[in-house]
């Protein structure tokens, strides 16, 4: 039996190559399912042109499910013994199936997981405490706090100072000296400046994201060029 994904990309902050929640992209929810599941493949049905062929071979040998990405138009080839979900989402332990219609869901989403951090199955292969959670290959300076539920994916570094409350950072980020986040989400691959202060904010590298307000504001010199 095979399990697929039917992609919905009305929606430009649905990039299958940046998507992610809580430090881990959306398709490797989908993946940890199928393995969980013993689905012989997963395939993902998707308008979107941009595929990334090594990261397809990466997920393939991580998970040992077949990856297939097929265009949309090619639907009506499933055949009876396929499950199909619609839009983008990911599975929880339950096997429930939560999908997402925009930017609001998913960071409505990432605060309940970051408050019950135990309890979904992107937590494989995560360092688990009570309300922390760290990926692999991170530095942590000794003289960083950490409070409330916090996530740091793999490959982060956090500089000399940084507070970081109740937040998620994603794989690959820098959070510089002296920085302090609240109740944020930094996207993946992000370098922030030093001594920033963010706050219910979600920051991409185009645009912050106002949780509160529920709106995106441009930003300049957050960042760093890399």
């Amino acid at each position: 039996m095979k399990l697929c994904i039917a992609v919905d990309t009305n929606f430009e902050i649905f990039n299958l190559q940046v998507m992610s929640i809580a430090g881990k992209e959306i398709i490797e929810y989908w993946l940890e399912w199928a393995r969980y599941k013993a689905y012989d493949g997963l395939y993902i049905y998707t308008s979107s042109n941009i595929i990334d062929n090594n990261k397809i071979k990466t997920f393939q040998d991580l998970y040992g499910v077949k990856l297939v990405y097929q265009n949309s138009s090619e639907e009506k080839i499933i055949v009876e013994n396929t499950k199909m979900y619609n839009g983008i989402g990911i599975f929880l332990d339950n096997g429930d199936y939560r999908c997402f219609q925009n930017m609001n869901d998913i960071l409505a989403f990432e605060q309940e997981l970051i408050y019950n951090p135990l309890n979904y199955c992107s937590s494989v292969g995560y360092g688990k405490s009570e309300n922390i959670h760290i990926g692999k290959n991170v530095y942590i300076h000794e003289s960083v706090k950490l409070l409330g539920a916090v996530i740091i994916g793999d490959n982060c570094t956090i500089e000399k100072g940084v507070e970081i409350q109740d937040s998620v950072i994603d794989k690959g980020c820098l959070i510089k000296n002296g920085s302090t986040l609240k109740n944020s989400h930094i996207s993946q691959n992000i370098h922030l400046t030093t001594k920033l202060y963010l706050k219910d904010k979600a920051l991409f590298e185009s645009n912050l994201f106002d949780i509160k307000k529920r709106e995106s504001l441009a930003h300049d010199g957050i960042c760093l060029k890399i």
